[in-house]
């Protein structure tokens, strides 16, 4: 009689009143009960009693986002005869951040009062609004979580390549969120021999022809190795590609 935690799901970092769940695998070799509980920082703040099946089993939290800081938690499982223990129990930690800190840069001064409108209470947003003199190097830009290039020219920026070189490393690298919204010229002929626009449209995951009016091809790729069977995986990317 084996059980076993077999992987954990969850976000290491998150922001205040997120609403975030842990997703516990669980695998045994036989029908059985079991109690599973998740404790924050030695505290237990949850428990299941769970029928397990023969095989994969499915068990989540919610983790509390209600205070920032970063939190130590224990994931653990307990059943009778169990033959061994020492595959019961996960750690993991989760940083809530009390606000995402936002770089908005735009050419146009009615988009600063939409991203207000947007952002409202939830973000710090540092504007810059037709002004080129953006911050360009790597640690300037890794403070921010998120950066939102709105109807912006950057070959106008000051310093505009390093701009999207360490834009690129802090997007890549470090997992900060990179968003365009309306005109970033990048559709524009003159991006077959800029380099600065070729440096940006590299960076987008989507690319279109120069014409708005072209027709377009979508192929929507699944993945259907074994870990796609896991925690609704398949189901969830069927529903999201239709």
């Amino acid at each position: 009689k084996e059980v076993q935690i077999n992987q954990v799901e969850y976000l290491d970092s998150t922001y205040l009143n997120r609403e975030e769940v842990v997703n516990v695998l669980i695998q045994s070799n036989v029908e059985a009960r079991a109690m599973v509980s998740l404790s924050k920082n030695n505290e237990v703040i949850g428990e299941h009693a769970v029928s397990l099946t023969k095989g994969f089993n499915i068990v989540n939290f919610d983790l509390d986002t209600e205070v920032a800081g970063v939190f130590d938690y224990t994931v653990t499982i307990s059943c009778d005869d169990d033959t061994s223990e020492f595959n019961n129990s996960y750690q993991f930690i989760q940083s809530v951040t009390e606000k995402t800190n936002v770089l908005f840069i735009s050419d146009l001064k009615e988009d600063k009062k939409v991203a207000e409108t947007l952002y409202a209470d939830s973000s710090v947003v540092d504007f810059y609004v037709a002004n080129p003199k953006v911050p360009f190097t790597v640690e300037e830009l890794a403070q921010y979580d998120e950066y939102i290039l709105s109807n912006v020219d950057v070959r106008n920026l000051s310093n505009s390549l390093q701009f999207l070189q360490s834009l690129d490393i802090c997007v890549s690298e470090f997992g900060k969120s990179l968003i365009t919204i309306g005109n970033t010229y990048i559709q524009s002929d003159e991006k077959k021999t800029d380099e600065t626009l070729n440096m940006l449209s590299s960076m987008l995951p989507v690319k279109y022809g120069n014409d708005d009016q072209d027709n377009k091809v979508v192929a929507i790729v699944l993945d259907i190795s074994r870990s796609m069977e896991n925690l609704y995986r398949m189901q969830m990317a069927k529903t999201a590609a239709k």
